[in-house]
């Protein structure tokens, strides 16, 4: 960070520091100094210190940024003459935030320490705003975004590793734009949709050195009219030589419809424009523009540590800490530094949804002439919001408040029909024309050959013109409205699209197949899909071509936020211990694991441990109940619980066997002579009956913490016992199934593959899309949470054992991904993080420490996978008469290759 962004920074610390200094007596022994400095290190950004030397000689300072007391992440040696001051600045690089880090002042001559603090460490670094042209988006849209990225001074990023994603419902990676240009800190990107996208909440993801930001925009069918009023409406632009930004609108030549909108901004300032019609800004609590009131959204988690803290402490009421060896004087209170834009985020914001088509989509560069004109007409009748924004590396960010531009017509018409329309299916749409002049005569045509109408409207006047609708081919239908007056003029056009689908239910067949080459290699695959011999619509099927490097697309930055704790009592605090403990499993599986990964989680782990002892009973049992609790009782579900994870949790931390011993000498105490196992109190019952924790099910998760660990041998008899009443018991519910089959291949029991052919007869097939097992009651019943756990658990015992294909596997693991994290739900739940545990097996089987793969059709089309496409989901529509395609598949690494053909069946 330069200088110049330094200043404004540093302004009000410098001031505050020489108000210090000023106050200082006279010193006899030769040393005398005031530091100030950030009080929070953020990582990739630059640490500031001011030192001011009191003292009638020249000093020789030292400081050190230290982590854990012991790791030295950033030092400087500065000298500064007698009743000097200088600014030292630290460019930090990668921080650990859960480390304690503290700042030094050292005496580098004597190598004595003078002084030190502890300073906090914050994850974020950047402030990232995004704007959509439309919170909301139909088939064939075209997204238009932009990124704004900025330091916390609000000043632009100017170079940084920045990768921008767009990921659909499903969490597929449909566009990726690695190492992203800036334009003064702005990225602007676009996406064109599909005729027919996936529906729902579709993610722009901003990765900027590994801090990840998104925001959300809906996809779905709505119909808005498009006004194509032929009327020449100029709006120029002017960027005018001065330094705020502003925007304003006066009329040109007192015409009422014509406007000049002058826009005045820095030199070399990016600015951003944005216009919509303003009455869909009323119908939703979207924003998706930027705003004073976004910005301060942004901005609070950097804020709200120092709100209600230190309100005597003049210096961390800024933001800075202060170091010295000599009286500390309160200098009074110092305004915010964020203070120039606290009133305007009191401004009020309407609500916005459904927008139209975009008026106003553009960016200029004021450059050094400052000047630019661009002219745009206005597409609609109405009243228009207008606004821009302009990022410089001298002013930082400035925005609007918007402008407003009105323009109204006599006569016009509007549209009513939907969106959409089923080939064959007849609707009925409404054509509205309006007539808000003197009485007139107007003649309305609709095309394609919909009606032709002879009208005579009076002052004031609407009249309906129902339109029947109903077309036999796929595709597109515009629906074209002209307004003619007696004399033949046009004074009218009104047109909208309506998508015209084929009938019936969607359905899929796909071949799915997993290229795995640990060295280079080539093959061929000969690909197809069998498709159903009757009930299949004519001419509705497509076929593409799909290829994906990475499956599921799960990286560190998704998954360390699930692992926040929670401590409200032991089962809670027991799954954020899961948490830490399978995310880390699933980086590890799937080869995504850092240098500091394990520095990263240990701290997590420590922190549950210590927690979840709190709930530790002298007997070895652990109680939903804290310590302090008189008549608390130990619980059978959370003590295997507990002892399981404490199990995995020594590689990170050290823990007495003794502590585990007795856990598990307390479970065996709890054995029924059946073998079996049920909750000592009825407190401890309604939890585990809460949690579906039934006599069976209980049994296989006690069962699993005495498995597979040093600890096993001394409980044979348990284990013996435990085992045959679950293989006596009824197999009638697939989730003990499930259960049953994934404990059994942990052990490597002989029954396993009865069991696990017992399993899969009960798989369920959803448009050959997805396979999931169900414990649903009633045939229309949604899947629920435990449907979950028995296909993570299904899918467990299958891999194990092997006994699925490569296709199966991905339809399953789909189903979970799907079922446990699109849309960005990741919620820390016992279900999902079995389907974490289930697709990090998934992901560890195309696991490969390169990826270069070349695929190929007969037709020369090809996809090329490597490491920095390997994420996105690639796909080639395929023009066939039969749903078959030969491949061939050259090079090194893993990659899922899929031919899916979907069509419509009666």
């Amino acid at each position: 960070m330069d200088h110049l962004r330094h200043a404004k920074m540093w302004y009000r610390l410098v001031l505050l520091l020489l108000s210090v200094a000023w106050g200082f007596p006279a010193v006899s022994h030769g040393q005398s100094y005031v530091v100030v400095s950030l009080d929070t290190l953020r990582a990739h950004t630059t640490y500031g210190v001011v030192v001011a030397n009191i003292a009638p000689k020249t000093q020789h300072f030292r400081f050190e940024i230290v982590a854990n007391n012991q790791s030295i992440a950033r030092t400087s040696a500065v000298d500064i003459a007698a009743n000097g001051l200088k600014q030292i600045d630290l460019n930090i690089n990668q921080l650990d935030p859960d480390a304690l880090h503290m700042l030094q002042v050292w005496d580098a001559s004597k190598g004595v320490l003078l002084n030190a603090t502890s300073v906090a460490c914050s994850a974020r670094s950047y402030v990232v705003l995004f704007q959509t042209d439309k919170p909301v988006y139909k088939a064939g849209d075209k997204i238009l975004f932009r990124v704004v990225f900025m330091t916390l001074d609000l000043m632009p990023v100017q170079e940084a590793g920045i990768t921008i994603f767009l990921t659909d419902p499903l969490g597929s990676r449909l566009k990726q734009w690695s190492s992203a240009p800036l334009q003064n800190g702005v990225f602007e990107g676009k996406f064109q949709l599909a005729p027919e996208p996936s529906f729902g909440r579709w993610t722009i993801n901003a990765n900027i050195n590994e801090q990840t930001y998104r925001e959300t925009v809906q996809v779905e069918e709505y119909s808005v009219p498009l006004f194509n009023t032929g009327l020449k409406i100029i709006v120029r632009f002017q960027l005018q030589a001065q330094h705020t930004l502003n925007i304003s609108a006066t009329r040109v030549d007192d015409t009422p419809q014509k406007y000049s909108i002058s826009i005045g901004a820095g030199n070399d300032a990016y600015v951003g424009l944005f216009g919509v019609e303003e009455r869909t800004r009323i119908m939703s609590s979207g924003e998706n523009d930027l705003s004073w009131k976004k910005l301060h959204r942004a901005l609070q988690p950097f804020n709200e540590q120092h709100a209600d803290e230190f309100l005597h402490d003049s210096f961390k009421r800024v933001g800075a800490l202060l170091l010295t060896d000599g009286y500390e004087p309160d200098v009074g209170p110092v305004l915010n530094a964020q203070g120039r834009v606290g009133s305007i985020f009191a401004e009020d914001e309407a609500p916005r949804e459904h927008y139209p088509e975009t008026w106003i989509w553009e960016s200029v560069r004021t450059l050094d002439q400052r000047i630019q004109t661009i002219e745009r007409t206005l597409p609609n009748i109405g009243t228009y919001y207008l606004m821009a924004f302009a990022l410089d590396s001298t002013y930082g960010l400035q925005i609007t408040k918007p402008a407003r531009l009105i323009f109204s017509k006599d006569i016009f018409a509007q549209l009513h029909i939907p969106p959409s329309l089923n080939r064959s299916d007849e609707a009925i749409g409404h054509c509205l024309i309006h007539n808000y002049g003197a009485s007139v005569t107007v003649f309305v045509e609709v095309q394609p050959n919909l009606v032709n109408t002879k009208l005579v409207l009076g002052a004031g006047e609407t009249e309906s013109i129902p339109l029947k609708l109903l077309f036999e081919q796929v595709g597109d239908v515009k629906i074209i409205v002209t307004l003619r007056i007696s004399n033949g003029s046009i004074i009218d056009t009104v047109q909208q699209k309506i998508s015209v689908r084929q009938r019936g239910i969607v359905q899929f067949v796909e071949d799915v197949r997993l290229i795995h080459f640990p060295k280079m290699s080539q093959t061929e695959l000969n690909l197809s899909v069998e498709l159903p011999k009757q009930n299949i619509i004519p001419d509705s099927g497509k076929l593409t071509l799909s290829v994906i490097g990475s499956f599921p697309n799960l990286h560190e930055y998704d998954l360390l936020p699930m692992a926040g704790s929670s401590h409200m009592n032991g089962s809670t605090n027991v799954l954020f211990f899961q948490t830490a403990l399978t995310i880390y499993e699933y980086l590890r599986n799937s080869g995504l694991l850092k240098a500091d990964s394990l520095a990263k989680f240990s701290p997590l782990v420590e922190v549950a441990l210590q927690n979840q002892l709190k709930f530790r009973m002298k007997s070895g049992a652990f109680s939903f109940l804290g310590y302090d609790v008189y008549d608390r009782c130990g619980s059978v579900w959370l003590t295997a619980k507990t002892v399981d994870s404490f199990i995995k949790a020594t590689e990170f931390v050290h823990i007495n066997d003794r502590n585990i011993e007795a856990s598990l000498n307390w479970l065996q105490e709890q054995m029924l002579p059946n073998g079996s196992f049920k909750e000592a109190c009825s407190s401890e019952l309604d939890r585990a009956q809460i949690n579906g924790e039934y006599e069976l099910s209980l049994a296989t998760t006690v069962l699993t913490s005495f498995i597979n660990n040093k600890y096993s041998s001394k409980y044979s008899n348990l284990l013996n016992r435990t085992l045959t009443m679950l293989l006596k018991a009824p197999m009638d519910d697939v989730y003990i199934i499930a259960r049953i089959a994934h404990l059994l291949t942990l052990m490597k029991h002989p029954s396993r593959f009865t069991v696990i052919e017992q399993l899969n007869k009960q798989v369920i097939d959803v448009d050959g899309a997805f396979r999931y097992w169900l414990e649903r009651k009633h045939p229309n019943d949604e899947p629920s949470q435990r449907d979950t756990e028995t296909t993570a658990y299904a899918l467990l015992a299958n891999i194990n054992e092997g006994t699925m294909a490569s296709e199966n596997i991905k339809r399953v693991a789909q189903w979970l991904y799907k079922r446990c994290f699109s849309a960005n739900r990741f919620i820390v739940t016992a279900e999902n993080l079995i389907g974490l545990q289930a697709l990090g097996e998934v992901a560890k089987r195309i696991v490969v420490s390169e990826t270069n793969i070349s695929i190929t059709l007969p037709s020369m089309q090809n996809i090329v996978v490597n490491e920095i496409n390997r994420d996105l989901l690639q796909t080639l529509p395929l023009t066939r008469a039969t749903p078959r395609a030969m491949v061939s598949v050259t090079g090194l690494g893993s990659a899922w290759v899929k031919l899916s053909y979907k069509y419509n069946v009666a």
